[in-house]
């Protein structure tokens, strides 16, 4: 990939809420793997089990991923197509992080 290209992107996504704690890992290492065979730095984060503000597909909780890399428009195009067809996952968000290098943001700190 060329590296002048890249964007900061961050994917926030839901895990069903009565998953075991040890499956939710192999899921978080699914996605991770999957980016990292194209990328180098990525940067995931177990939020665990928190309540939803509202119902999402009949679930009150969900299990809170977020995916923080570098990649194209390409790469968020491939990973959001196996969010989409993941049984597991209950919904999921990719936003481009407008941070540049050497600026911090709050999963830095």
């Amino acid at each position: 990939m060329n590296q002048a290209k890249l964007n900061t992107y961050e994917t926030l996504y839901l895990v069903k809420p009565n998953i075991l704690e040890e499956n939710v890992l192999k899921i978080i290492e699914k996605y991770e793997s999957l980016l990292k065979k194209h990328v180098d730095n990525v940067v995931t984060q177990n939020k665990g089990k928190r309540h939803l503000t509202y119902t999402v597909n009949g679930y009150d909780d969900s299990f809170f991923i977020e995916m923080n890399y570098e990649g194209n428009g390409n790469l968020v195009n491939l990973l959001e197509k196996y969010l989409k067809i993941d049984d597991n996952i209950i919904r999921h968000q990719t936003i481009k992080s407008e941070k540049t290098k050497g600026e911090e943001t709050l999963t830095d700190i």
